[in-house]
Parts: structure tokens; C-alpha cells; sequence
């Protein structure tokens, strides 16, 4: 473990922990348990076989390596995530210049109007392939379901809402919707101010679902499908104060199910959450 010895000028980031996947793969130990905020695992190929591991070694950075995306838009901004930013992560991630729409939802009903105003706007922008805005709307349905109805919850992790139920937001409750279009990169981001998901839970459902499919009823099928449909996700909870979830598609190459999209998972606390 420790700085990758490749040529490649973007891995220089110094308070980050590079794992690359021959040695990981090669290693008989565990990880040491420090901060995983400061973790990367490199991907050079496949990588799902190894999400038992990464719920084990509580892993939560992965990059593709050879993933033109990130060279086109600066490891640097990939890399350096688990610093905090004054703009919200999709705004940090993409370049500056392209086109930007915000919405606050404030009812649940809102939700149905808010996907037809996306649509609207990326047909007005020539977005050019309906695979995509397609699978925004299918993620967008999944991060408003989220924030609407499994992440509010109780001490006892009971959620206060029954899925689906109509219900107005309360007045100190936010969701925000965030689209870019920017360069031949798409661009979805969904915040709420809930903070109850955690990066166990997370690679828990993702491995989960690696196994044994959607299954209706278990929760967590929705953040799979946030990996399996973008070409890359992220997640930054502050816990009990917000959940922003992020993801992009590069629009230079075909749409596909890509099981080997990069994903972070980045968790704030004082004291950060002990995973396995």
C-alpha cells in the first residue's frame, strides 16, 4: 500500500492512501484501520468480486484507473473530495462553464412536474442520446424516493414516512435537485438535510445486491442502480445534518450497465464511523 509508482502525473495528491489492485488483491491482511476518508483503491479492471472485502476492509474510494472521464475532468478533483468545498459536490466535480438548472422540491407531488421540466430542458439542450436523460429520470426517481422516504428517520432508525404516502415537506426540511450539462458530461445531484445513510450501509446493499439481485422489499436496490446506470457515483453524508448524492455519465461514450463504475462514499463526523 501506499503512492502508486506509475508515470501518470494526476496520483499526487499527498494526504491520500493509494491502494492499487494487485496489491490488495495480493495482500493475506487486512487493511489498517485508518481514516478511510484518505483510502483510494485504484481499479485497473472488474472489481465487483471484491465488495465483500470492501464491506470488510471498510473501503469506500473506488476509481477506475483507466477511465477517461476522470483524465478530462482533473483527478485532482476526484482525488481530493474528502476535502470540503464551498459549492455542492456536482458543481466541484464539473467545469464551471456549462449549463446549470436547480429545483427545490416542497411536496412530494412536485416530483412528477420537476422530472418533466428536466426532460424539457435537456431536449431544449440537444442532449444527444435519450438513454441517457432516461436513465437521469430513473436515478432522479430513486434519489427523491430516498429523501422523501427512507431517509427520514427516527432515533431508532424507523422511517417517519410510509413510502409513496403524499405529504408536504416540513419548514425546516430541504431537497434540492441539481443538473449540468457541460462538456460531454451530464451531471445529476440530489441533496436533503437528513444524513442517516452511512458508508456500511452502503456497501453492504451494493454487495448485497451484487449477489443476489434486486429483490422487492429489501431496501438498498436503489443505490445499486446508482452505480450500475452512471459512469460514476458519490455520496458525502454529514450524519443528521445531510445526504448529497451525485452522479455523472460521459457523453463521449455509448450508454451502458457499467460494473466498473467508480464510486466514493465519504462520511463526516468528529468521530468517524468504526465499519465491518
Amino acid at each position: 500500500m501506499g503512492h502508486n509508482t506509475t508515470s501518470t502525473s494526476h496520483l499526487e495528491t499527498s494526504d491520500i492512501i493509494r491502494v492499487s489492485e494487485d496489491f490488495y488483491r495480493k495482500a493475506e491482511h487486512a487493511i489498517p484501520r485508518i481514516s478511510r476518508q484518505f483510502v483510494v483503491f485504484l481499479a485497473e479492471g472488474e472489481f465487483s468480486d471484491l465488495f465483500s472485502r470492501f464491506a470488510q476492509d471498510g473501503i469506500c474510494r473506488i476509481l477506475p484507473k483507466h477511465d477517461d472521464l476522470y483524465e478530462r475532468l482533473g483527478w485532482d478533483r476526484f482525488l481530493t473530495q474528502h476535502r470540503q468545498g464551498l459549492d455542492g459536490d456536482l458543481h466541484c466535480l464539473t467545469l464551471k462553464s456549462g449549463l446549470k438548472r436547480q429545483f427545490q422540491l416542497t411536496h412530494s407531488d412536485d416530483k412528477l412536474f420537476l422530472m418533466d421540466e428536466i426532460l424539457a430542458w435537456l431536449s431544449e439542450n440537444k442532449l444527444p442520446d435519450a438513454d441517457y436523460s432516461n436513465a437521469l429520470v430513473m436515478l432522479l426517481e430513486e434519489m427523491l424516493e430516498n429523501s422523501l422516504y427512507a431517509a427520514p428517520r427516527d432515533g431508532q432508525d424507523k422511517p417517519y414516512y410510509s413510502k409513496g404516502e403524499s405529504r408536504e415537506l416540513k419548514e425546516n426540511e430541504k431537497i434540492g435537485i441539481d443538473v449540468t450539462l457541460d462538456e460531454g458530461v451530464l451531471g445529476l445531484m440530489v441533496t436533503d438535510n437528513w444524513g442517516t445513510l452511512s458508508p456500511a450501509t452502503f456497501l453492504k446493499h451494493l454487495e448485497h445486491a451484487m449477489q443476489e439481485g434486486i429483490v422487492a422489499g429489501v431496501g438498498g436496490g436503489g443505490l445499486y442502480m446508482m452505480w450500475r446506470m452512471s459512469d460514476y457515483l458519490q455520496i458525502r453524508i454529514h450524519p443528521h445534518h445531510k445526504t448529497q448524492i451525485t452522479v455523472l455519465w460521459d457523453l463521449n461514450k455509448p450508454f451502458s450497465m457499467n460494473p466498473n463504475t467508480g464510486f466514493q462514499c465519504l462520511y463526516h463526523s468528529e468521530q468517524e464511523e468504526v465499519m465491518g
